[in-house]
């Protein structure tokens, strides 16, 4: 199968000089909401430390849940696959990544679930970002025996290359999962500068068809974009598109990240890619909980037919003839 996308050295170089110079965040009650959430710059190697014994969000104190805000500070213009794992107390300690509600495509502001990892003694929670600073909303709860102190580590940052699908002519692309795999999928777009596209999204596909499969049909105009393909939840900031089959699904309270929702690994996501100059199968696997695939597509300006450059080239120089005399 294809390779979504290969590691960065450079990359994997800058997170151990960030590691190096690590700081470590103690909690302070009460952050039980996102309005009293903790403030902290958040680097890789960066770690914040709390207890809890409880999920409580109107009580404060060791039994509330608590909350942070951290910044995530902007770098090189690119896609960043990012890791928090949370170790120490017990596994009954629970990450979550936070966002609002939607419903009907309307986003609202109730504090809603984005990402629960797996239980285990290393619980981590993965989101993209793009070089752009932003805040990531970041919740841990416990329970009655989670009297310890628990260690949320921002455990890594990899840049991502993603799949080059080539250039093609400016006009209607298409991008589809339907009847290229079974998976519920998702595909979002973003432009040249890794800023989500509103309306530019797909979950399930547009009326009338019924499907939990993708179809994502635009008019691009001349530049470069990225697609982002896994399967349900994938989600960013903005609301669903205006064709979209269902209406639903969290995102992200502030932009500048996506992220993914299922802890299904091995799926299978394979998708056709439709331009002026035909269909490409393209094979592609979700390998891990919460990957996301991304692919690189340049989108070129309709060339000009030969009689028009022609008369273009008459037109100029006969206005440089008449500027010489």
């Amino acid at each position: 199968p294809m390779n979504p996308y290969r590691v960065s050295l450079l990359a994997l170089g800058l997170s151990l000089a960030s590691a190096a110079s690590a700081v470590i965040y103690v909690e302070t009650e009460a952050n039980d909401s996102f309005a009293a959430a903790n403030p902290f710059p958040f680097a890789v190697g960066d770690q914040v430390q709390g207890t809890s014994t409880g999920s409580s969000v109107t009580t404060p104190g060791i039994a509330s849940a608590d909350y942070f805000r951290l910044g995530v500070a902007a770098g090189a213009p690119g896609i960043y696959r990012n890791v928090i794992t949370l170790t120490g107390g017990t596994t009954n300690h629970t990450p979550t990544l936070r966002g609002f509600n939607q419903t009907g495509g309307v986003i609202g502001t109730t504090d809603s679930t984005l990402q629960t990892p797996a239980t285990g003694a290393a619980r981590a929670t993965v989101f993209y970002s793009f070089g752009t600073a932003a805040d990531l909303d970041y919740r841990v709860t416990g329970a009655a025996a989670t009297t310890g102190t628990y260690t949320a580590t921002y455990t890594s940052q990899t840049a991502i290359v993603p799949v080059d699908l080539g250039t093609v002519q400016e006009g209607s692309l298409t991008f589809s999962t339907v009847g290229q795999t079974t998976a519920d999928t998702d595909f979002i777009v973003l432009d040249a500068n890794f800023a989500q596209i509103p309306d530019f999204s797909n979950d399930d596909e547009p009326v009338p068809g019924t499907s939990l499969q993708s179809i994502l049909t635009r008019t691009f105009a001349p530049g470069v974009y990225y697609v982002a393909l896994s399967n349900y939840n994938t989600f960013g900031s903005l609301p669903v598109a205006s064709d979209d089959g269902t209406g639903s699904g969290p995102v992200f309270r502030t932009a500048g990240f996506l992220a993914n929702s299922s802890t299904t690994t091995n799926v299978d996501l394979d998708f056709t890619f439709t331009s002026s100059a035909g269909t490409q199968n393209v094979t592609s696997v979700k390998a891990n909980a919460f990957d996301i695939n991304f692919y690189k597509v340049t989108v070129a300006p309709v060339p000009e037919p030969a009689s028009m450059a022609v008369l273009g080239l008459g037109l100029a120089a006969f206005r440089k003839r008449r500027a010489k005399k």
